[in-house]
């Protein structure tokens, strides 16, 4: 993380971007040993309907990097165009939490039915649908 966050820093950008990117990476390396040892061990191994949800939660995210990507490319335009450079994060942010919601329900990542019963579930309660 500290690597990331220096190289940035001499590369003018602001060090953060570096630690916020180390930190994401690492987690997703620690998701990606953990799954490798139970699959290796058979503790655990993904059925064909979690893989495919996956593969649709995945898809979605794609779609909401593009547009995130898209603000990011338009930055200067998007705080001119909304008076300051707080309200076009704020703005953007908003809009991209709204396109991957709308991305999860149009790939079938999440049904309204699924939404509703981990609503209504009791706290403490399992998981609402079987894909482990």
């Amino acid at each position: 993380g500290s690597g990331l966050f220096f190289w940035f820093r001499t590369q003018g950008w602001d060090g953060v971007l570096g630690l916020a990117i180390a930190t994401s990476v690492s987690a997703w390396v620690n998701v990606g040993l953990l799954a490798g040892v139970l699959i290796h061990e058979k503790a655990w191994r993904p059925s064909p309907a979690f893989v495919s949800r996956i593969a649709r939660v995945l898809a979605a995210s794609a779609v909401m990097a593009g547009l995130l990507l898209l603000a990011s490319i338009n930055y200067g335009l998007l705080s001119r165009i909304l008076l300051a450079k707080e309200i076009a994060v704020l703005v953007v942010c908003g809009l991209g939490a709204a396109a991957y919601g709308v991305c999860l329900f149009a790939f079938r990542a999440v049904t309204l039915s699924e939404l509703k019963a981990t609503l209504r579930r009791e706290p403490g309660g399992g998981a609402v649908s079987g894909l482990d």
